[in-house]
C-alpha cells in the first residue's frame, strides 16, 4: 500500500509512512461543510475497502498478510468513525448471515486462556498464519487446518466479523458483562496484532 492516498482519502488521513492516521478523518468530518456528504462517502470508501479485504481472504492461502491487515485496520476504522458504532446498520457484517464454525471455535479458544501474555502471542500467531490460521492443502484440494480437518483456517477479516456480529447481538440484549468484556478485549488483541503484521514487520 505504501504512503500513497487511495481514491477519496482525506488530505492528512495517511502519512509518508502509509500508517493509518485517524485524526486526517476526524479533521475531515470536524471541518466539513457537507458531514451528510462526507458520511455518505464513509459508507462507500467502506464498501470498497470490504470489497476488497473479502476478495484477499477468499484466495487461500492469504498472498499477501501485510496488506491484508493494512485494509482490515483501515475498515475498522471507517467502521468506527460511522455515527452509531458498532451497532449502526451501516456496519452490519452482511456476509456472514451465519457466524463461522471456524472462527467461532477459535474465539471459544481465547476466552479460555487466562493468561495475557499467552493470549496475546496466540492472536499473533494465529493472524500471522500459524497455529489455526494455518491453511494446508490436501492431495484432493480442500483447504486443511492442522488439528481440524476439512476446516478453513482462522481469517482475520472473518474472525473481526464474528465478534462484531456476536457483540452487537450481546449489545442489543444485554448479554453478560464478563463475556462482553472478554470479547471486546479479544477485539482489543487483534486489531494490536494486526498493527504489528501491518505496519511493524
Amino acid at each position: 500500500m505504501g504512503g500513497a492516498q487511495g481514491p477519496g482519502t482525506p488530505a492528512g488521513a495517511g502519512g509518508s509512512t502509509g500508517q493509518p492516521d485517524p485524526d486526517g478523518w476526524r479533521e475531515l468530518l470536524r471541518g466539513g461543510e457537507d458531514v451528510a456528504q462526507v458520511m455518505s462517502d464513509m459508507a462507500n470508501i467502506l464498501d470498497e475497502i470490504s470489497g476488497l479485504e473479502g476478495r484477499d481472504e477468499e484466495e487461500l492461502p492469504i498472498r499477501d498478510r501485510r496488506l491484508l491487515a493494512r485494509l482490515l485496520l483501515a475498515r475498522e476504522e471507517a467502521r468506527s468513525l460511522m455515527a452509531g458504532g458498532i451497532q449502526d446498520p451501516r456496519n452490519d457484517v452482511r456476509r456472514l448471515k451465519n457466524v463461522p464454525e471456524t472462527e467461532v471455535r477459535f474465539i471459544s479458544t481465547l476466552v479460555a486462556i487466562k493468561a495475557p501474555d499467552a493470549l496475546k502471542k496466540r492472536i499473533f500467531d494465529v493472524m500471522d498464519g500459524r497455529e489455526e490460521g494455518e491453511y494446508k492443502k490436501g492431495s484432493d484440494g480442500p483447504i486443511k487446518v492442522q488439528g481440524s480437518k476439512g476446516s478453513a483456517p482462522v481469517r482475520p477479516g472473518h474472525l473481526l466479523d464474528t465478534i462484531t456480529k456476536v457483540l452487537g447481538g450481546m449489545y442489543r440484549t444485554g448479554g453478560s458483562g464478563v463475556t462482553v468484556q472478554q470479547l471486546e478485549w479479544i477485539r482489543k488483541e487483534t486489531l494490536d496484532a494486526l498493527q504489528r503484521i501491518g505496519f511493524s514487520q
